[in-house]
């Protein structure tokens, strides 16, 4: 399983989950992309195709087919500061 990957409840996963990976289904498939915080990535900024967390701020790149975080290193913790959500979900839901 790939680092920051949610895998649904029953989903059974027969093959390697890519990081940042939201994997549902049976077998299971990638439906999504999600970020460190677990909120799916769903819009890319059109001009430089920049994914954009809507609870931390955190920006993502796919490239070849491989998700990164652009602004941490992807083995560091969460700064403390962002260790704890501070929206509520139905408010990141409405801006989706």
């Amino acid at each position: 399983l790939g680092r920051y990957c949610l895998v649904a409840a029953g989903a059974v996963v027969t093959k390697d989950v890519p990081d940042y990976a939201l994997m549902m289904g049976v077998p299971a498939r990638q439906t999504a992309w999600v970020s460190r915080h677990g909120h799916i990535l769903a819009k890319a900024d059109t001009r430089n195709g920049v994914f954009t967390c809507p609870e931390s701020g955190l920006r993502y790149e796919l490239r070849d087919g491989i998700m990164r975080c652009l602004d941490l290193d992807e083995d560091a913790e969460l700064p403390e500061s962002m260790r704890q959500g501070t929206k509520m979900y139905d408010a990141l839901k409405a801006n989706a």
